[in-house]
């Protein structure tokens, strides 16, 4: 099976009754995709395996596994995802962008705490060995031969985080600086 089709199942247009609203962007060969949509079902599947994932490593887990645990055919797994390697890159996209909104939200939403609190909030989130992150983390060592677009993807968050976290340590900066020379001046 080609990427194309591979990828039309992911950015399928399911019956709006079945579809759960966890959407993702993506870039494929220099281009944005459509959103990625997922059944409600998908997401009960993967949500089960970023759990196995979390704690039992990418190889020790099989499709087998996931599949008992989270109580569905093994059929509908391969609808859904046709491949581990597949389903492995869109279980660490969701684990990403579940973490892109919490960075965001610590970052752009919380003004009663400082830049320095906030940045306190951002490193415990990432070093929290239960936290989000974990799995990211885990992916960097663990898919790199394997499954190099999950390890692809792994890379690109913590290239994202770098960045952000640099916009804001400087945003602070500057503030900080500013309103110095305003009480000051």
């Amino acid at each position: 099976m080609c990427k194309a089709q591979s990828l039309w199942l992911c950015y399928a247009f399911f019956s709006p009754k079945k579809v759960s609203r966890l959407e993702t962007t993506r870039i494929y060969n220099g281009k944005n995709m459509p959103n990625l949509v997922l059944l409600t079902r998908a997401i009960q599947i993967i949500n089960t395996s970023i759990h196995l994932f979390h704690h039992h490593g990418f190889h020790t887990v099989g499709i087998d596994r996931i599949m008992k645990e989270s109580h569905t055919p093994k059929a509908t797994f391969y609808n859904y995802f046709h491949s581990k390697e597949r389903f492995i890159e869109i279980c660490l996209i969701v684990q990403k962008e579940r973490l892109k909104e919490k960075v965001v939200s610590i970052v752009g939403y919380d003004q009663s705490t400082n830049g320095k609190d906030k940045l306190k909030k951002l490193y415990f989130l990432h070093s929290d060995v239960e936290g989000p992150y974990y799995l990211l983390f885990k992916a960097i060592f663990e898919t790199k031969l394997t499954y190099p677009k999950a390890y692809i993807t792994a890379v690109r968050y913590r290239t994202w985080l770098i960045n952000f976290s640099g916009c804001q340590i400087i945003f602070i900066y500057d503030r900080r600086r500013n309103y110095s020379a305003f009480k000051l001046g």
